[in-house]
Parts: structure tokens; C-alpha cells; sequence
């Protein structure tokens, strides 16, 4: 099955960089393939470790962090750059 990357833009990853990315192209919109459906503020880690945050405060879900990108679970596996394809 082959889709089309929402505004022609795929972002490969749903860190920091990738989600950064996808939330600033706004309604244009991107596709954003990670293996997970949040970001995860690793910086944030050891006050969450020592209870001065939530542990549901450093971690954002990408579908709420990017309401206009679509978000694909999975990991790219190949690239094609002549034909500008990404097997997932």
C-alpha cells in the first residue's frame, strides 16, 4: 500500500527535531513515521524520577503536539531517492 506524505513533507522520527518540524509547518501539514505516539522531553526525566513533576508531564502525545500532521507507527526500513520513496 503506498501513501502520499500529508503536504508532500515526511518527517522521519517523532522526537524532539521531527515533532519541532511537523508543529511548525502548521496546516500544510506533514507525516510523521516513529515507533511511538508521543514525545518524550528526556531532559525532563530526573524531576519526574524524583516526584517535583508528573510523570504525564514530560511525555506529549505527537497527535496533540501536531494536530496537522498524520502519524504512521512504525519504522522506515528503505529508501528509494530516485523514486522518493520510504518502505515503513
Amino acid at each position: 500500500m503506498e501513501v502520499e506524505a500529508r503536504g508532500g513533507t515526511l518527517v522521519l522520527g517523532g522526537g524532539f527535531a521531527g515533532s519541532y518540524v511537523a508543529r511548525l509547518l502548521k496546516k500544510q501539514g506533514a507525516t510523521i513515521v516513529s515507533p511511538e505516539n508521543f514525545m518524550l522531553f528526556a531532559s525532563m526525566l530526573p524531576e519526574a524520577a524524583s516526584g517535583t513533576l508528573e510523570p504525564r508531564h514530560v511525555v506529549v502525545p505527537l497527535r496533540i503536539m501536531c494536530p496537522h500532521a498524520d502519524l504512521v507507527l512504525g519504522r522506515a526500513v528503505a529508501h528509494d531517492p530516485e523514486r522518493q520513496r520510504v518502505q515503513v
